[in-house]
Parts: C-alpha cells; sequence; structure tokens
C-alpha cells in the first residue's frame, strides 16, 4: 500500500532516502540544482540519467503494440547480453594454456584422480593381505562369489 506521501512525491517532485519529502515542480529547477540539493555528484549524475534513458527505451520498446510484425515477440533486445553470449560461444578458440590453467587442471582433475586411486589400491591390498593370511574366514569375506 502506498503511503500519500509517496504518492504525492511521485506525481509532484521528489523523495529523499531519508523519507523526507521535497516538493520541486519538474520544471521550476534546473536539473543540476535539483541533484545538488540532493547531494548526488555528476558522476551519480550521469549514471541516473543512463538509467532514466535506459528504463525509457525499456518500456517504450515493450509498450510497442507493434512489436509482433518486426518478428520480435515483444522481448527486448539486449546487445549486452548477445555480446556476453558470444564471448562464451567463442571462449575456447581463443584459450591459452599458461601456467595458471594448467596448475587448475592438475589440482582439480589429475591429482584428485592420482590420489583416490592410490587409496583404492592401498585399502584393497590391506583386505587383500587379510584374506591370504587367513585372519578373515571365508564366510566373512566380502563379494565371495564373484
Amino acid at each position: 500500500m502506498l503511503s500519500f506521501r509517496r504518492i504525492v512525491a511521485t506525481l509532484v517532485g521528489l523523495l529523499c532516502f531519508d523519507g523526507s519529502l521535497v516538493v520541486i515542480l519538474r520544471s521550476s529547477l534546473p536539473r543540476n540544482i535539483v541533484a545538488n540539493k540532493m547531494g548526488l555528484d555528476a558522476a551519480q549524475q550521469e549514471k541516473s540519467a543512463r538509467r532514466a534513458a535506459l528504463r525509457n527505451e525499456y518500456w517504450r520498446t515493450m509498450t510497442n503494440p507493434h512489436n509482433h510484425l518486426r518478428g520480435e515477440c515483444g522481448g527486448v533486445f539486449d546487445t549486452g547480453l548477445a555480446r556476453f553470449q558470444a564471448m562464451r560461444v567463442s571462449h575456447y578458440e581463443h584459450f591459452k594454456p599458461t601456467g595458471r590453467s594448467f596448475r587448475i587442471g592438475l589440482f582439480t582433475v589429475v591429482i584428485p584422480i592420482i590420489v583416490y586411486a592410490k587409496m583404492m589400491k592401498y585399502e584393497r591390498d590391506q583386505r587383500e593381505h587379510k584374506y591370504r593370511t587367513g585372519q578373515v574366514s571365508y564366510a566373512d569375506r566380502r563379494f565371495k562369489f564373484i
């Protein structure tokens, strides 16, 4: 449920982050004065301007009733996502083996397999030694039918 203060702020002006209401008509003050009163520096102003432009472009494309004529099915084509997916597909074509990648492969694949094989062999040798020396009776052996 929206409060009266928030509704008025969205219709008329700006709502500060601490919850106090700042009523400013949109055409009464220049943008930099409004931003300076809210404590925004130049980088934050540029970021908010980019976000507003992207938001407006998104709503313009999403609410366009003629998108189906262009075959876009109502979706927004995100160039950043398309670049990221293209980079993921061509990652292996541009892979350069380095010492770091060799160590990562060695410690995550090769060494664990070797250690596990050694542990299995040691356990199997110990069990086989007990079987051959008669410490385990035939009835108590594992896999006696194989």
